[in-house]
């Protein structure tokens, strides 16, 4: 009991001296800073641990620079010999996913994450394999075109409407096009210099029957003419400023710049306001977060969620005529509650069944399914997947889809057939949504926030809202601990934790909801 005592009066001895030095406060400089005399989040301790150590900030030219000198030392670093610990049976977060055009049976996925690159499954996400490039991509959206070329976008804000690189976004790296069985960055789409450097932030990209690219940046909607990014148009007008999303079904392109919703059916010059204050008309405001849908069953129907400034349902709106009026199908602060439980500037998605224009779902904390109950009336939403049961359960069906919804693609050749990207990796359901599935075998992305090893190499790691994990032996195969377990809260992020070089069963682990644990059975 004694060297129990000390050992554990020794670690928390470390703990305080550490607390000690990351609660000093360092305002200096402009623009935002993380203030660390306050208890951090998950996010906020991400930037903290990126940012300058003078300002507090993260600023792109520090970043560019960063890379630069990383590049100029390849020849020393690529003389290492490395080996990947995984984990093979978690995924991280995954805000890209597209069915391949070029494959009839629906079998061939493309999948990438926002912390570990392009990935590709030609058994409906069996089994993953990483696409080879010459760096380490932090993707935020994929398209693939008629001809089945597939392009990549970097650069993920967790507030797309503000952009704020000190809440745990990172600065992307362009824009990459596939050439054979790899991708390579188009012309002109790095970003260079300055805190607002154009395509630090590509939100979404989508391409047209025709070929043309579109992309959602921090600095506004640009296309791809075959030689050169311009920005689109409505009228004379560029549109300028932060663009959340770009969807495109035949001749409609939907986009949100600054806050306004525009739309054109001929083209990139040629689109129109929709954001007015009058009615049947989308609201004028400050959003946190905007997306939109198309149904493909009938193309009059557009589907637009709209979250406010603090991560909150503003409103859900649906168009039946292509978008020149506009209603509400899910109002804000309704007595059915927040879907996206303060978490929508991180996730945010919307998908039109293909089946059924009057069906759509949304992918915020959880995945919720709205339908028309009664014309002209509010849409009836019930919650179809939850965070918080048992990813295996013993017996029966399994409604786990882990939090954070990012993405919802239906198959387009197999009905009832749909895959999500989560915070935690990638599901689906193959029953039309009786029950769900885990896709992550050998999808190594999960995003980790610190690591501790011990002597003998098996590793402590704490996951972004999948707990703390452990790595034994130089394995590959992740054991989540504290999930649903100590009363601990079943979408945990981990946070600092440590083992003992004393007795390497003994485990200290912190929670970014402040709780520490310790365990002397190795957890």
């Amino acid at each position: 009991m004694k060297n129990r005592f000390l050992r554990f009066t020794f670690i928390a001895f470390l703990t305080g001296i550490t607390s000690l030095l990351m609660a000093t406060s360092v305002n200096d400089g402009e623009g935002v800073s993380i203030d660390k005399s306050k208890k951090m989040t998950s996010s906020e301790h991400f930037t903290a641990i990126r940012s300058n150590q003078i300002t507090g900030q993260i600023n792109i030219d520090d970043v560019l620079k960063a890379r630069q000198e990383v590049n100029n030392l390849k020849s020393v670093y690529e003389s290492l010999e490395w080996q990947s610990m995984g984990p093979i049976n978690s995924g991280g977060p995954t805000r890209a996913l597209i069915f391949d055009n070029q494959d009839a049976s629906g079998n061939t996925l493309y999948a990438a994450s926002t912390s570990g690159g392009v990935w590709k499954s030609v058994d409906y996400g069996n089994v993953w394999e990483q696409i080879a490039i010459d760096d380490v991509l932090n993707v935020s959206s994929i398209c693939q075109a008629a001809d089945g070329t597939v392009y990549v976008a970097t650069g993920v804000s967790l507030e797309p409407a503000s952009d704020k690189i000190a809440e745990g976004s990172t600065i992307g790296k362009g824009v990459f096009k596939q050439s054979g069985n790899s991708f390579v960055l188009m012309d002109g789409t790095a970003p260079v210099g300055g805190v607002d450097a154009d395509w630090a932030f590509i939100q979404k990209i989508a391409v047209d029957g025709n070929g043309a690219l579109y992309a959602a940046t921090n600095t506004g909607l640009k296309y791809y003419n075959g030689s050169q990014w311009n920005y689109a148009k409505a009228g004379t007008e560029d549109l300028l400023g932060k663009s959340c999303d770009v969807v495109i079904h035949g001749s409609t392109i939907i986009t949100a710049v600054e806050g306004n919703t525009y739309i054109s059916t001929s083209g990139s010059a040629d689109f129109v306001l929709k954001s007015q204050d009058a009615e049947g008309m989308l609201p004028v405001g400050t959003f946190g977060n905007i997306k939109f849908a198309i149904s493909e069953k009938n193309p009059d129907y557009i589907y637009a969620s709209y979250v406010d400034e603090d991560g909150g349902l503003y409103n859900t709106y649906v168009s039946v005529d292509n978008g020149n009026v506009w209603r509400v199908v899910y109002p804000g602060g309704s007595s059915l509650g927040d879907i996206y439980e303060g978490q929508g500037l991180r996730n945010n998605s919307i998908a039109v069944d293909p089946l059924d224009e009057k069906k759509v779902y949304i992918g915020a904390h959880n995945l919720h399914k709205g339908y028309e109950a009664q014309a002209e009336g509010y849409y009836s939403w019930q919650q179809v997947s939850n965070g918080g049961s048992n990813p295996y359960p013993p017996m029966g069906e399994s409604f786990f889809l882990h939090y954070g919804v990012n993405t919802i693609v239906f198959n387009p050749n197999v009905s009832g057939h749909v895959i999500f990207g989560t915070d935690g990796g990638i599901g689906a359901t193959k029953n039309n949504f009786n029950s769900i599935v885990l896709l992550n075998r050998k999808y190594n992305t999960t995003e980790y926030f610190t690591i501790n090893a011990d002597k003998y190499g098996t590793v402590l790691a704490g996951a972004q809202f999948n707990g703390v994990h452990r790595i034994a032996d130089n394995g590959n195969t992740a054991v989540e601990l504290l999930k649903n377990s100590f009363n601990g809260p079943s979408a945990l992020t981990g946070g600092f934790n440590h083992i003992s070089f004393v007795n390497h069963e003994f485990y200290v682990c912190s929670a970014e909801n402040g709780t520490f644990w310790r365990s002397e059975d190795e957890g």
